[in-house]
């Protein structure tokens, strides 16, 4: 705690005798600089000291609270008002548990990893700095150690302002911090006005944090006024407590007169519109009424005391003028009023209120509305829970609720649909301090209390590391991307599916896949396409047909009644093809480019181009896929090379397209008629159906172990090089994606097709395991 003195003073009264208690020094933006600057010093020796050390200092400060309940709740009651049996049982004790809780807290500040392939994500949670702590005058320590406590336990250091009306309890809070050991700096106390001290400690632009608990209009001056900064603002309530005609009504009762009465009334989470049932509402009000005549009203140091005075003379006034108030809106008070309650010697001083009860009240009344902060009842009938959620949610404020019923179900929806922060169902508020505080609408932004105090006093920090993958010297400047990556079909019978005869229209729902994956290539910008072709056949290294321009006229050597006389006309892209190879053979793939040759393109790349790239808006690369003597381990890693090659040398935008069937056991000769629409048998078309569905859910660890033996018993295009050149470019079996089915399966000449776009995400950044399978060494051969 810094000490920062002060020319000038205010005195604090007993609100029971008005008399004085103390001088306090009066705080102004000189003592909040000093008491910033102090914090702000020594923030960076407290942070980094380590976290159990600091959770050993926590504790020493909970033991010496604990020691002194006694002398701190008189102090509390003599100062607050608040009656000693609360003071002393429940708040002082429990400003200890603060210092204990969060002491093992900061010890478990855990972050999150979130792993891809090419880097390891993970967050730190890091103390955010300075913290301003403005605390009320109803409970000063107890909320006070709430803030305090997670604060300083997380690494931060804290400037602390408490009301005007109850500064003692702080001071001494200040000065059992510097006993337990916490270093000078890290927790310092400043005492004065709200315009004086608080509003320039919020404002100050070395605090981080704003952590504030009092009146909603107050609430929104400061965040209107402090900036860019992070805020936990407990504000207002009016909190609703519901009783259906199912409660068990003596305990209902007994929450119902402590969620009012307690504290003097003056507690935010007070249930002070007790919303009752038609059927029970005449004996609830009868039974509420007798109980709360019969409270305690006195001195706060009396142990039998269960209501004290209000905080102030001007506190008082406020609330008696809501008194008188209620009568002339409509409102039947049926025990309480404005007079003092006779109380001997200097307690007939007193800021004191006897308890108020009024019945009949309609929820826009004034009195139902406004938050009086007293030991004022407001009782209100509804008919069912339709009118009961309907009238809890009609106010501004939202911070507690309270619903009474034995239905399970209802007390499920009532929970859900009531607009509150916290809601306790069958229990007067009994909070446990791991559990979220604070409330929607009017009664402010933020939750404070176990981890969820991380939002207030702790800054995430995302951590990416590159898991090894190199970058362009030029970064994203000079990085290509791979937009759209598809396992395509280039069935021959789509080009006579064109023309005149039997087969006219048979291949559209083809046709328009291609249609439909081109206009996707458009959208994304696509700006070259490379082909995985199955018919193009090469049986040493792999090849890229890359020269800048392609026409002609097209005769399918295999299938020259299917096709016959097409012409094409493409673009190529030699700069593109020339660094596909480039980067392959850097990583061991022997390929070669032709950017200058006659080799013309085969139908695996005419068909498809026919119709996604009629108007040549793509340039246009085909690569070998039909491979004799190839592993397909060693097309998975031609195809890993393809993509680090458009993603780190290209300066463009590109699509991968494979293009080859499913099972390719093509009809026997004289069957093609036959078959035409047909799966050769029903164990690949099985095959195919769930090698489909492995691939819509994701399947991609179990698909690529089983791709030889699938190419294999399926007779596959090319040996499926095509596949495992596609799968490789994404990931292989780290791959993560759902396939989106464009063109749904459908057999052609015995074989199975399809046209279906794989999602892009990031691909390991090595080689390793890529092409391998998961399955033991043994297997590998088959690679």
């Amino acid at each position: 705690m810094a000490r920062a003195g002060s020319d000038d003073y205010f005195e604090t009264l007993s609100p029971a005798t008005q008399e004085i208690l103390a001088e306090v020094a009066r705080g102004g933006p000189k003592e909040i600089d000093a008491a910033v600057a102090a914090a702000k010093a020594a923030f960076p020796a407290w942070s980094s000291r380590p976290a159990t050390e600091r959770a050993a200092l926590l504790r020493k400060l909970g033991d010496l609270i604990q020691k002194l309940v006694p002398e701190i709740a008189a102090t509390e009651s003599r100062d607050t008002g608040q009656p000693i049996a609360q003071t002393g049982k429940q708040l002082v004790p429990r400003s200890a548990d603060n210092f204990y809780y969060f002491a093992e807290m900061c010890v478990r500040v855990d972050g999150h990893t979130y792993p891809t392939p090419t880097h390891l994500n993970y967050t730190l949670f890091q103390p955010a700095g300075v913290c301003a702590l403005i605390s009320p005058w109803n409970v000063p320590f107890m909320t006070s150690t709430w803030k305090v406590a997670p604060a300083l336990a997380f690494g931060n250091t804290a400037v602390l302002k408490m009301s005007e009306l109850s500064p003692l309890t702080a001071a001494r809070l200040g000065e059992l911090a510097m006993e337990a050991g916490i270093p000078p700096g890290v927790l310092n106390v400043v005492h004065g006005y709200g315009a004086e001290a608080g509003e320039p400690l919020c404002r100050h632009p070395d605090v981080r944090v704003v952590s504030f608990t009092g009146s909603t209009a107050t609430g929104d001056r400061i965040v209107r006024a402090a900036g860019m900064k992070r805020f936990s603002m407990e504000l207002g309530g009016k909190s609703p407590f519901v009783i259906f005609d199912d409660a068990d009504m003596a305990r209902a009762l007994d929450a119902a007169i402590f969620m009012i009465f307690s504290n003097n009334g003056e507690r935010c989470t007070a249930g002070s519109r007790i919303f009752v049932q038609k059927s029970i509402y005449a004996g609830f009000v009868e039974k509420f009424v007798e109980r709360a005549r019969r409270l305690s009203v006195g001195d706060p140091l009396s142990e039998q005391t269960t209501i004290g005075p209000m905080i102030s003379p001007a506190h008082l006034a406020k609330v008696r003028s809501y008194i008188e108030l209620g009568p002339r809106e409509g409102a039947t008070m049926l025990c309480g009023g404005i007079e003092s309650p006779a109380l001997p010697g200097a307690l007939a001083r007193g800021n004191f209120v006897v308890p108020t009860v009024f019945a009949d009240v309609d929820n826009r009344m004034k009195i139902a509305q406004d938050e009086i902060f007293g030991p004022v009842a407001c009782l209100i009938p509804f008919t069912d829970e339709k009118d009961a959620i309907a009238k809890a949610n009609d106010i501004q404020y939202g911070l507690s609720s309270y619903v009474w019923t034995e239905n399970l179900g209802r007390a499920h929806r009532m929970a859900a649909a009531i607009e509150a922060g916290m809601c306790f169902v069958n229990s007067q508020n009994v909070r446990d301090l791991r559990q979220p505080f604070g409330g929607t609408k009017a009664s402010g932004i933020g939750r404070e209390g176990g981890t969820w105090s991380y939002e207030v006093f702790l800054e995430p920090k995302n951590v990416a590391v590159s898991m090894g993958t190199p970058h362009s010297a030029l970064g994203s400047l000079n990085m290509g991307k791979l937009a759209l990556a598809a396992k395509i079909t280039h069935v021959p019978s789509m080009y006579l599916s064109e023309l005149d005869g039997p087969s006219k229209g048979g291949r559209q729902a083809a046709i328009d896949g291609h249609v439909e994956i081109g206009r996707r290539c458009r959208e994304l910008g696509v700006d070259s396409i490379v082909v995985f072709d199955t018919h193009w056949l090469v049986n040493s290294g792999y090849h890229i047909n890359c020269a800048p321009h392609f026409k002609g006229v097209y005769t399918s050597n295999e299938l020259p009644h299917f096709i016959s006389n097409m012409a094409y006309e493409l673009d190529g892209n030699p700069k593109l093809g020339q660094l596909l190879a480039e980067v392959a053979n850097e990583h061991g793939v022997h390929t070669l480019a032709h950017p200058a040759t006659t080799l013309p393109p085969e139908y695996g790349t005419l068909v498809p181009m026919r119709y996604m790239n009629t108007d040549r808006h793509f340039k246009v690369l085909s690569v070998s896929a039909l491979c004799t003597v190839h592993y397909l381990a060693e097309s998975a890693r031609l195809g890993w090379a393809i993509r680090r090659a458009i993603e780190e040398r290209y300066d463009g935008t590109v699509a991968i397209l494979a293009s080859g069937s499913l099972s390719h056991r093509f009809a026997q000769n004289g069957l093609a008629d036959e078959y035409r629409d047909k799966l050769w048998s029903p164990f690949l078309e099985r095959l195919d159906h769930e090698v489909v569905q492995m691939w819509k859910r994701g399947e991609w660890g179990d698909f690529c172990d089983m791709l030889p033996e699938y190419a294999s018993k399926g007779h596959g295009e090319g040996f499926m090089h095509d596949t495992a050149m596609l799968l490789g470019a994404l990931g292989w079996n780290h791959y993560q994606g759902k396939v989106e089915i464009i063109t749904p399966f459908f057999p052609s000449s015995g074989t199975g097709q399809i046209n279906a776009i794989f999602p892009v995400t990031p691909m390991p950044g090595t080689l390793e395991g890529i092409g391998n399978p998961r399955a033991p060494e043994s297997t590998r051969s088959r690679l």
